[in-house]
C-alpha cells in the first residue's frame, strides 16, 4: 500500500480513511485487520494537511504569531491523527472527530475571521462536490431529496464512459466530475451559492503531501550494527524505516531493495533503519534476530523493538512496511507489503520518491 501525491488540479481527491492509498497485490503478514476504505464525515486529514501547508498560510497572510500558534494547534492532533489513519471508523470515529474539532477549533482562535472564512474555502474546494453528501451542504443548499439522489448518482458514475468501464470492471470509476453536470441539478440560487462558499479557485497542487512529524524511537532493546540513534540525529537526510521480522518472507522479499538504496544512496544523504518487530517466539529471542541479520547480510542499522514500541508509535500493522522520512523529519511516503509483488512496482516507485526527496532543502 503506497501514500501517493493526493493533490491536483483545482480539486483535491477525497481523503478517505484510511489516508489515501493504493493497496499492494498481495496481503502481507499482519498484525490487525485490513482497514477498509471509509469516508471520513468530517474531513480531519484534509483539514490537516491543508492548516499546516506553507502554501495555505501564504495565501491567509499570517502573521509570525499566528503562524506559531497555527503550528502548534497541528502539533496536537499530528501523531494521534497519524496513529489512527488506518483504524476502522467504527473503532476510532469519534476520536477522530473530536481531534477534528480541537484542531479547528485552535486554529480559529488563532486566525482572523477573514482569515478562517478562506481557510474553510480551501478546504471545501479540495473536498469538491463529494461535499454535497454532507449535512452542512445539504442545509446551507436546501438541497431536496430528489438532488441528492442524482448527485449520489453523479457521484458514483462520473460519466457515461466510465459508468460503462466501471460496470464491466466491477469497479467505480475514479475520473472527475464535471463540473456542469452538478450545476444542471441545482437552481440558480444554489449555484450561486456554492460558487460562494469555494471562493476564489486555490492551487491545491502547491500543497505537499504529509503523513505526520516523524514520531520520536521509543524503546530499543538493541542496536544492531550500529550505535543508539534518536529520530532528530537524520535531520537533514532522507531515512528509510521500515517495520519487518527475520520469520516474515514476504520481509525477507523486501531486503535486497534496502541493499541496492544503501549502495545506490551515499550515508550522508540517506539513512537505513529496520525496526525488527517480532511476532513468533522465535522472531522474540535476541541471539536469533542477531544471527538472523548476520546470515541475510544486513549491513544498516537494526533496532530491536522486541515490545513493539515502535510499532505502535507509527500506527504499523503490516509486516512489511516502508515508511520515507524527508530531511526535516516528516513521513511523506509508505509502502505496506512486499514492494515488488507480482509485477507491483513499489521498489521503482519508492526509489524515486528517495531522489525527489534528496532534490528538496533540508
Amino acid at each position: 500500500m503506497i501514500f501517493r501525491g493526493i493533490l491536483c488540479g483545482c480539486c483535491l481527491l477525497l481523503m478517505t480513511h484510511p489516508l489515501v492509498a493504493e493497496p499492494s497485490k498481495k496481503a502481507p503478514r499482519k498484525k490487525a485487520e485490513p482497514a477498509p476504505t471509509l469516508e471520513i464525515p468530517a474531513p480531519a486529514y484534509l483539514t490537516l494537511a491543508l492548516v499546516r501547508d506553507p502554501s495555505v498560510h501564504e495565501e491567509l497572510e499570517l502573521t509570525n504569531e499566528q503562524l506559531a500558534n497555527v503550528k502548534e494547534a497541528v502539533a496536537k492532533v499530528d501523531e494521534p491523527l497519524w496513529v489512527l489513519r488506518d483504524t476502522p471508523l467504527d473503532r476510532c470515529g469519534d476520536q477522530v472527530a473530536s481531534l477534528l474539532d480541537q484542531l479547528r477549533g485552535d486554529v480559529q482562535t488563532a486566525v482572523s475571521a477573514d482569515q478562517w472564512n478562506r481557510l474553510e474555502q480551501i478546504i471545501l474546494q479540495a473536498r469538491g462536490f463529494k461535499a454535497l453528501r454532507t449535512p452542512e451542504l445539504r442545509d446551507a443548499l436546501s438541497l431536496s431529496d430528489a438532488q441528492l439522489a442524482r448527485i449520489q448518482k453523479l457521484l458514483d458514475n462520473p460519466s457515461p464512459a466510465s459508468s460503462n468501464d466501471a460496470a464491466k470492471t466491477n469497479k467505480k470509476s475514479s475520473k472527475p466530475i464535471d463540473p456542469r453536470r452538478v450545476y444542471e441539478i441545482l437552481s440558480e440560487e444554489q449555484r450561486s451559492k456554492l460558487l460562494s462558499m469555494f471562493g476564489q479557485p486555490f492551487d491545491l497542487s502547491q500543497v505537499s503531501q504529509i503523513g505526520c512529524v516523524a514520531p520520536e524511537f521509543r524503546k530499543v532493546d538493541d542496536w544492531i550494527n550500529g550505535d543508539e540513534v534518536t529520530r532528530d540525529s537524520f535531520r537533514g537526510k532522507v531515512t528509510v524505516i521500515h517495520f519487518w521480522t527475520f520469520g516474515c518472507i514476504n520481509c525477507v522479499h523486501n531486503l535486497p531493495h534496502y541493499e541496492s538504496w544503501r549502495e545506490k544512496f551515499s550515508e550522508k544523504d540517506v539513512a537505513i533503519i529496520g525496526f525488527h518487530t517480532p511476532e513468533t517466539d522465535a522472531e522474540h529471542n535476541l541471539d536469533n534476530v542477531r544471527k538472523a541479520v548476520r546470515e541475510k547480510g544486513i549491513k544498516w542499522t537494526v533496532a530491536v523493538d522486541t515490545d513493539s514500541e515502535n510499532w505502535k508509535a507509527w500506527g504499523n500493522h503490516t509486516w512489511p512496511s516502508v515508511y520515507l522520512v524527508d530531511k526535516k523529519g516528516r513521513v511523506r511516503y509508505w509502502w505496506y507489503g512486499e514492494m515488488n509483488w507480482q509485477g507491483a512496482k513499489g521498489e521503482e516507485f519508492m526509489r524515486k520518491k528517495i531522489e525527489e526527496l534528496m532534490k528538496e532543502r533540508g
